[in-house]
This record gives structure tokens, C-alpha cells and sequence, in this order.
């Protein structure tokens, strides 16, 4: 059976599953999990760097990584095991988030969720080991080969981190699949020997990257240039979310300045209690 052979992908998935599926029905749920730079630096509230990794926004975003696991995560638990699989997983998921909260440091407000940052440490894992494996890239007629998706990938992640005209969170997947790489190599140093051009390459690029923009993050453009363009991402769609729950506090807030608690339905009580 196949959740026999690789177990961890299908309980990673159910998991995602179930926590999404109760943030779409919770936005004071979703909020409380999701990776918040203010919550996790001013409020200690550490946890998010896990719990922001098994929640999504929507079911397109949720059902498009739960397929890119399954498409990767599968052969990779199968022929490597379930410990190796589990640590590259969950390592990718947290350095993914933490180098989020190192770029985005001084942006208090800024929010994100999904497994991304885990799934892309999961796909350049397989990459590494299987770097003559041909992805299939819609709306490519074509597979390419692995070594050559994860070149593209990187390029992509670093202008998008660069540019920053799309709005997604292009620091977390890119801090996911270098993390997901590094256990690789880590538990398999042959493989590092296999693909030296490939893996040095990218490690090299994306290390003098991240150094500069850490060091000099004005040179991002949303931090100096003109405000991102509308974007229908999913981090924006969280963030959205959490506008609408904070405009709402503020009526109720008004309403109790205006008229006293004692003017407020049994609605309007039980969501000031719940976002106390």
C-alpha cells in the first residue's frame, strides 16, 4: 500500500487538510497561527513559525501544495525513509520562516501562511538526488530536467525577492528549498560530489544574494520603490482577512465609547470575546 511505504507524506497532507479547512471556516483561528512578524518578534509567540506551515488561505492554494508534496514528497519518503523525509520537511518549513523574519524584520504587519517554504525544501531535495528527473511545468508541452528547474526556480526566487511586484512570499520559498538542499547533502554527501557544479552554483548565487539584501535591504523595491501591485495571492488574501477582523473590532470598540457595552448584540459580544 502506498501510505505503508511512505506514511508521513499522507499524514502531512491530512494534517494541512484539516487546519486549513478549519481556518477557512475560523478567521480568528487563521489568524492566531499564521506567520506574523509583530506577533513573533514582540510577542515571543514562537509557534507560528510551525503552525503558519500547515494553513492556507484558499482551496486553490491549499489543493496546488498538497499536490506538489504528493508528486515529490512520496518518492522521496519511499526510497529515503520517513526520518529523512520528516526532518527535511520540517526544517525547510521553519528556515523558510526564519529567513521571512529576518528579510521582513521591520515590517511588523507583515503576514503569510502555507506550506511552501516546506514543499520547495521537499522538491530541491529530490532534485539533488534525482537531478536527471524531468518536472513538468504547465503550460510546457514538455518535462524539463530537474538540475535545470531548480537553476530557473533560484533565478525566479531572487528577482521575485528583488523586484517584489507580485506579492508573494518569495523569501520563504526560497529559504525552504536551500534548507531542504543543505539536509540533503547533509545526509547524503555523495550527492554533493554528484552535482558539485550544480549544488555550488546555487548555494554560492543565493548566498552573496542574501547577504546583500540582509545587509543593505533598501535595495529591495518595496522598501524604496512604488507600492506592490493588486495581487490575488494568498498571503494577501490572509492579510485582507485580518483587515476586515480589525475594521470590525474598531465599529464594536465605537459602538462601546458611544453607547456603553451594554448596546451590543449577542454577535458583536461573542467576537470581542474571541479577540480579546
Amino acid at each position: 500500500m502506498a501510505f505503508a511505504s511512505s506514511p508521513l507524506t499522507y499524514i502531512i497532507i491530512l494534517l494541512n487538510l484539516l487546519f486549513s479547512f478549519q481556518g477557512f471556516k475560523d478567521s480568528v483561528y487563521l489568524d492566531k497561527n499564521a506567520f506574523r512578524i509583530g506577533s513573533i518578534l514582540k510577542k515571543k509567540e514562537y509557534k507560528r513559525l510551525l503552525t503558519s506551515g500547515f494553513i492556507h488561505a484558499n482551496w486553490s492554494h491549499l489543493l496546488f501544495n498538497m499536490f506538489s508534496l504528493y508528486s515529490f514528497g512520496e518518492s522521496l519518503e519511499l526510497m529515503y525513509g520517513t526520518v529523512f523525509f520528516g526532518i527535511v520537511y520540517l526544517a525547510s518549513l521553519i528556515g523558510g520562516n526564519l529567513l521571512s523574519l529576518l528579510i521582513h524584520r521591520n515590517e511588523a504587519e507583515y503576514g503569510a501562511i502555507g506550506a511552501s517554504g516546506a514543499v520547495s525544501g521537499v522538491i530541491f531535495a529530490s532534485v539533488v538526488l534525482f537531478p536527471q528527473m524531468e518536472i513538468q511545468m504547465f503550460p510546457l508541452p514538455f518535462g524539463i530536467p530537474s538540475w535545470a528547474f531548480a537553476i530557473l526556480y533560484t533565478l525566479y526566487s531572487m528577482y521575485g525577492m528583488r523586484a517584489q511586484t507580485d506579492n508573494i512570499g518569495h523569501d520563504a520559498h526560497l529559504g525552504g528549498a536551500i534548507i531542504g538542499m543543505l539536509v540533503c547533502i547533509g545526509f547524503h554527501p555523495a550527492a554533493l560530489m554528484a552535482n558539485l557544479f550544480l549544488i555550488s552554483s546555487i548555494l554560492v548565487s543565493t548566498s552573496v544574494f542574501l547577504f546583500i539584501i540582509t545587509q543593505k535591504p533598501h535595495l529591495l523595491n518595496g522598501n524604496s520603490g512604488p507600492k506592490k501591485k493588486a495581487s490575488t495571492n494568498p498571503d494577501d488574501h490572509y492579510n485582507q482577512i485580518r483587515a476586515e477582523k480589525q475594521k470590525e473590532m474598531d465599529r464594536i470598540l465605537e459602538k462601546i465609547n458611544a453607547e456603553g457595552r451594554e448596546s451590543l448584540n449577542d454577535y458583536e459580544k461573542r467576537f470581542l470575546n474571541m479577540n480579546k
